[in-house]
């Protein structure tokens, strides 16, 4: 029943899945402790809409060479801008400390 939809797409699918996973706000605050059950970072408002493009600061006064990096430093979050952000605090790291920034 749950796959019908499915099934009419692609036809014997629903005999070919043997495990179905669902998750729910609640699994998320329960594995990750994610405010109320966020599963990529905050929610795009009229509050946060102004940190599109900008972000959050990824650096506080005061803590010498630590940055912050992560799904709740844009709007929207998840893996993808989390994996960008860490490669652009190397790119910083790399010319504050004037060595050459280079992928493998």
């Amino acid at each position: 029943m749950k796959y019908r939809a499915l099934d009419r797409r692609i036809p014997g699918l629903k005999e070919k899945v043997e495990v179905t996973d669902v998750a729910t706000a609640m699994t998320y605050v329960r594995y990750t402790g994610n405010w109320r059950g966020s599963y990529e970072g905050f929610a795009i408002t009229r509050n946060t809409v102004r940190y599109i493009g900008s972000g959050l600061k990824r650096e506080l006064p005061g803590l010498e060479d630590f940055y912050m990096i992560g799904q709740w430093l844009a709007p929207g979050g998840g893996l993808p801008p989390a994996a960008q952000h860490g490669r652009e605090i190397i790119q910083v790291i790399c010319a504050r400390k004037h060595l050459p920034f280079q992928t493998v």
